[in-house]
């Protein structure tokens, strides 16, 4: 399986290393907007730094990975198809839902989404405990996912209008994940600070409500030291947490009972994901994520923004 890759940025070296680990598909070519990071990671992985017409115009070249700033994908994914690639895209599928939509139109069985959260470990668990009903009715979630603020060709990160800001582009993974666990609210409200930033762009808490009593408070930011990744979920019948730091692992308790699930050592999400993706281009599986629950996060993320104060 030979693929090339569109976009030549962090997300793309994340991917490229993923496929080097698993041994598996060869990179055979980079399309960027900047010639320099295409024929940076063309060293370090292998293949042709070259346009991006010339890759699609490739027979040899199975399928892409579609690593562009957000605003580009559905150009992107739409070359793609039309040249008969199938298609790897990164999260969120689009700018909007209209994009997402014409990505539907267009890939249905040909676009496979990157919405990497449910390959982690301790999120499939705990989606998993919540499915079997194991802490009764859930009550209240609390994610959160700060990091520093994202490098990206011409800052196109901090231009809203192409990134959608840190709702759509970073806590969209747990958008996603809280649609596949939870299902869609019935509110939603979000929150700014006003000394950190009053626009919403880098930093937000969003409040999901559902009218069966359950809530969840989602922050993600732009702002912190570092990455950090974790959750709590309470029930009536007990708790999960994910503990990140030196020793990261999960919390499962149950009445009196508590059990710690060691998350150091555990492969790769991102190769477990790419793992996937090449196995349903052998016929293997459908995707993990449709193109409507991608669809459908990215709506859920886009009226979070209508929420923002003047937006």
């Amino acid at each position: 399986m030979r693929l090339g890759f569109i976009g030549a940025g962090m997300i793309a070296q994340v991917h490229a290393q993923a496929l080097q680990s698993l041994h598996r598909g060869e990179i055979a070519a980079w399309a960027s907007r900047s010639n320099d990071s295409a024929r940076t990671m063309a060293r370090q992985f292998g293949g042709d730094p070259m346009p991006l017409d010339a890759m699609l115009a490739r027979p040899d070249i199975d399928a892409v990975v579609i690593c562009s700033p957000t605003h580009l994908h559905l150009e992107h994914v739409r070359a793609a198809v039309q040249a008969g690639k199938r298609v790897f895209c990164e999260k969120p599928l689009a700018r909007t839902v209209a994009e997402c939509e014409d990505i539907r139109r267009l890939g249905e069985g040909r676009v496979y989404v990157g919405h990497v959260l449910r390959f982690f470990h301790a999120y499939q668990q705990a989606h998993e405990i919540v499915r079997r009903g194991d802490l009764g009715q859930v009550r209240r979630i609390v994610c959160h996912r700060l990091n520093r603020i994202p490098e990206g060709s011409q800052n196109w990160f901090l231009d809203f209008e192409k990134s959608g800001g840190v709702i759509l582009d970073l806590i969209i993974h747990d958008f996603d994940w809280l649609l596949w666990t939870f299902g869609e609210p019935d509110d939603i409200r979000v929150e700014v600070d006003a000394q950190k930033d009053p626009q919403g762009i880098r930093h937000a808490l969003v409040h999901w409500h559902w009218n069966d009593g359950k809530q969840a408070t989602i922050e993600g930011s732009w702002l912190h030291d570092g990455f950090e990744q974790r959750f709590h979920i309470e029930g009536t019948e007990g708790h999960i947490e994910s503990r990140p730091g030196d020793r990261p692992e999960l919390v499962i308790a149950r009445g009196e009972s508590e059990k710690h699930v060691p998350l150091r050592g555990l492969p790769d999400p991102y190769a477990l994901q790419m793992l996937h993706f090449l196995d349903w281009l052998a016929g293997r599986h459908r995707p993990r994520v449709s193109l409507e629950e991608a669809t459908r996060a990215v709506a859920v993320a886009l009226k979070a923004i209508e929420d923002l104060p003047n937006a």
